[in-house]
């Protein structure tokens, strides 16, 4: 029955450890997709910028 208990425990260990991955897939995917939103939003609005006429130099030296 010990070793029947052990076996038990470990399967329930590896269905957590599953649960617990696709968990953390599924906010990977969130984030991954809000780093490209972002990104794309920057680059929008550096090119806004320079069709404005306000490149880094112009407003400080801001790094981007």
């Amino acid at each position: 029955m010990r070793l029947w208990r052990v076996v038990k425990i470990i399967e329930e260990l590896g269905v957590g450890a599953q649960e617990r991955t696709e968990e953390l897939n599924a906010k990977l995917e969130k984030f991954e997709s809000e780093n490209k939103d972002l990104r794309n939003e920057i680059s929008r609005l550096k090119g806004a910028m320079r069709k404005a006429g306000l490149d880094q130099q112009n407003i400080g030296g801001i790094a981007g």
